[in-house]
């Protein structure tokens, strides 16, 4: 009888112990699910962050780049333009015909290159024409590489009859390119053993040197100007 009572008791005092633990394991297991609701959350705060991220760069992707967003027509006016020796003399030789006509410089020329062709203003024009005398008196033929150049500020001049040898004109076509490499413009007159030859005539007249070359083949041994100061051509300053 005592072994059964002891085992009754036994038996009671285990399901009190028992009871009084399962609220503790519940709570426990409580706990428990809400560390893993946290868990959960903290994960889903993760992945919104990396979509976020995604999206961004998606938008810097697929946003305009300003440096690519270029006028074309702007590129065009400030790209270097390369011309040939041959093209420059032919567009010379089409110059001096125009003076010879209208009396007056045009306002552009057309030089024609293996690339395309290129309208010139007639300080870019001056600029080629000086660097193409040069070479062919050096006897170098190459491309010429053109910038852009802005007119003189105030051309001026004395009346000029009279011959100038090739090895002045020559001289005279590297003072040119130097005063406009270091100025961005054409000279308002050029210092000549004739005088200060103004600066309409002095495209003129290396047009005419051109033209020799054009028909030639070769450079001229002297190029005669006889040009007043108060012809027509220096009246009328060319824009483009």
């Amino acid at each position: 009888m005592l072994n059964f009572k002891m085992k009754i008791s036994l038996i009671g005092i285990l399901i009190i112990t028992l009871i009084s633990i399962s609220p503790i394991y519940a709570e426990e297991m409580n706990n428990t699910d809400e560390a893993i609701d946290i868990e959960i959350d903290d994960i889903n705060e993760d992945l919104n962050l990396v979509e976020e991220t995604e999206n961004s760069s998606e938008d810097i992707q697929n946003a305009p780049v300003v440096e690519n967003n270029v006028d074309i027509s702007s590129s065009e006016v400030t790209a270097t333009r390369i011309l040939g020796m041959y093209g420059i003399a032919d567009a010379a030789s089409r110059v001096k015909n125009f003076v010879d006509v209208n009396g007056r410089l045009p306002n552009y020329v057309t030089v024609y290159s293996q690339t395309g062709y290129y309208n010139l203003s007639m300080p870019d024009f001056l600029y080629v024409l000086a660097k193409t005398t040069i070479n062919f008196n050096n006897g170098i033929i190459t491309d010429i590489y053109s910038n852009y150049y802005s007119n003189p500020t105030s051309p001026t001049g004395v009346s000029i009859n009279g011959q100038i040898t090739k090895a002045n004109y020559y001289a005279y076509a590297q003072s040119i390119v130097s005063f406009m490499d270091s100025n961005g413009r054409a000279p308002n007159y050029l210092s000549t053993s004739l005088g200060n030859m103004q600066y309409q005539t002095v495209i003129y007249m290396y047009s005419l040197i051109l033209a020799f070359q054009w028909d030639n083949d070769r450079l001229p041994n002297y190029v005669t100007i006889n040009i007043a100061s108060s012809h027509s051509i220096n009246n009328y300053l060319p824009v483009y």
